[in-house]
């Protein structure tokens, strides 16, 4: 039978190779289209020429529709397209009257199937390649793209310099750290920028960046900003190679650390006036960590005490113990002198026993209830020895700094003033005071004392009991108040009260005092007087008396001079003549 009359079988055959055709229908792109559209001609012509062998009609099918689609297709469809195209040249079996051997078609089928397949691998690998370069390429302008807006916006200071630390570029941030223009910038040596004192030592590390010795590093520098202004700097540098991997720039990165430099400095600073004021203070000092005690007593706490003075009353173990977890990180000079101390050593090493009196005890019982009820001071009055067993009066202050809003242990403070010279002048100024009183009590005179206001704050002595008033009557009231019906003594407070030294005669109610007025100063401030009144009421009145007499006496003279001078006027006269002319005289 002809070919022609079997019209069907060349259709089925020919709608075989069209769907391996429609494969192709994955592909975009104008180009894709018109291979689309142009594919099915050689398909056509081949299934049409099936009957006259495999020439090169076929040929040219396979090669454009098995290889080339086959190299360009999307991967889930090349992997159809070689067995629909070689199942279109396997259906010439089907053909009645084809002249084409079955053992050759059967040979080229598999032929084609393994060359297919083989391209379609191809075609995978070179798609990925290509995907992978274009991703590449897509990110490198990405991250090209990326570093350059970062580096032109980014914070702090960045700067790309040649292999002779010319400034290539810069950005923003460095350029406000130098508060210099970009521009300016562009072109200028590095090393212009740094303070002289520290270019050596940038220019060491520069030196051995570029001989590979190391690869990068970081160094805090001074940059000399315009008007002599000085701020720090973080510098990092490491080299930028090219795609050869020769070293061509030198990449900059800047933080100012200005604000950090001066806060360390400033730290620094207070750090050595605290350890001047310390070592130097003449009140003796410790330094205590008492960081165990906190831990010890949270232990405390946990096991359901919650009385801690009754309980270290209770174990006075415990207490002893507490006072040798407490560490002394430093003493100062003063310490060591009041406790008799040969070094710091000695009093390093911790409390003695000689100083843990019982006072003592008592004391650092309060420093570790303070602690407990998270109170930040304490103080106590106490009576404990030195190293030398030396007896010593003291008041002992403790403060816990607060760091953060929180009680820092580590750094407890111990502040002891030694009373004990103070308590002999205390001693011997109450011996003085109670002899004072003795004395005075018991002579008839008044001792006050005043402040600047004119209020009494002393009186002693028996002439109080003349003006009818007491010690206690006097003390704390003004003498304003108490003598303003004396218009003379209150002249003599108010020029007592100026600083005036004086003595004075008062009449106060009748009686007349001799009072001396002594200023008191402290400081160079005045802050009151003490006078001393002594009644010379009697005195007063005997040299009164006295005078009386004295004028009586000079108007009886007077009087008997009067009624002699007359007779005795002659009397004197006869006997000045006698004794001028008597040798002229005759005897009668």
């Amino acid at each position: 039978m002809c070919i022609r009359d079997r019209r069907w079988e060349w259709l089925t055959v020919a709608g075989i190779g069209l769907l391996g055709c429609l494969g192709l229908l994955g592909l975009d792109g104008p180009i894709w289209q018109w291979l689309r559209a142009t594919s099915i001609i050689p398909a056509a012509w081949a299934l049409s020429s099936a009957s006259g062998g495999t020439g090169s009609p076929f040929a040219v099918w396979f090669v454009v529709g098995v290889v080339v689609y086959a190299l360009v297709l999307p991967e889930r469809l090349a992997w159809w397209y070689p067995a629909l195209a070689v199942g279109s040249y396997a259906s010439l079996l089907a053909l009645p009257g084809s002249t084409i051997p079955a053992v050759e078609v059967i040979a080229r089928v598999l032929l084609y199937l393994v060359i297919g397949y083989v391209m379609v691998e191809l075609g995978r690998l070179s798609i990925k390649l290509s995907v992978e370069h274009a991703e590449a390429e897509a990110g490198r302008r990405q991250a090209e793209v990326r570093f350059r807006a970062a580096f032109a916006t980014a914070s702090s200071g960045m700067a790309i310099t040649d292999l002779d630390l010319g400034i290539v570029e810069s950005n923003r941030g460095f350029s406000d750290f130098v508060e210099r223009p970009e521009d300016e910038l562009r072109g200028m040596s590095w090393s212009d920028l740094i303070h002289p004192d520290d270019v050596a030592v940038f220019r060491e590390k520069i030196e051995s960046l570029r001989s590979y010795e190391i690869w990068s590093f970081q160094l805090e520098l001074r940059f000399m900003q315009p008007k002599w202004n000085v701020v720090w700097g973080l510098v990092g540098a490491s080299l930028v190679a090219d795609a050869a991997g020769e070293s061509t720039f030198v990449f900059m990165h800047v933080q100012d650390i200005t604000q950090r430099i001066r806060t360390e400095q400033q730290l620094r600073r207070s750090e050595e006036h605290y350890r001047n004021l310390f070592g130097q203070s003449p009140v003796p000092t410790w330094e205590l960590d008492c960081t165990s005690i906190g831990t010890w007593l949270q232990t405390l706490r946990d096991a359901g005490i919650t009385d801690l003075r009754h309980h270290l009353a209770r174990r006075p173990d415990l207490l002893r113990d507490a006072i040798e977890m407490i560490g002394v990180d430093d003493v100062n000079d003063a310490a060591v002198r009041l406790f008799d101390a040969r070094s710091k050593a000695d009093l390093l090493k911790g409390f003695a026993d000689e100083m843990l009196t019982p006072d003592m005890n008592e004391a650092f019982t309060d420093l570790l209830v303070a602690l407990w009820d998270g109170r930040d001071r304490t103080d106590a009055r106490v009576s404990t020895r030195t190293i030398r067993n030396k007896p010593l009066e003291a008041v002992v202050h403790w403060v816990v700094p607060t760091v953060d809003d929180a009680p820092d242990l580590s750094a407890v403070v111990l502040a002891l003033l030694d009373f004990t010279e103070y308590q002999r002048a205390q001693e011997a100024l109450r011996l003085v005071e109670e002899r004072l009183r003795n004395v005075v009590g018991a002579a008839p005179l008044v001792l006050f004392a005043l402040d600047q206001y004119g209020v009494v704050t002393l009186a002693e002595g028996q002439g109080m009991a003349q003006l009818h008033i007491t010690a206690a009557e006097m003390l704390g009231r003004s003498v304003f108040e108490m003598f303003r019906d004396s218009e003379q003594m209150i002249r003599a407070i108010r020029r007592g009260l100026s600083g005036e030294a004086f003595s004075t005669p008062v009449e106060i109610r009748g009686l007349v005092f001799d009072i001396r007025f002594t200023p008191i100063w402290e400081s160079g401030t005045l802050v009151g007087a003490i006078a001393v009144a002594i009644d010379v009421t009697e005195r007063k009145r005997a040299s009164e008396r006295l005078e009386e007499l004295v004028r009586s006496k000079d108007e009886f003279v007077a009087s008997v001079s009067h009624e002699l001078r007359t007779p005795l006027t002659a009397v004197v006269g006869f006997a000045q003549e006698l004794a001028t002319n008597l040798a002229d005289m005759a005897p009668e």
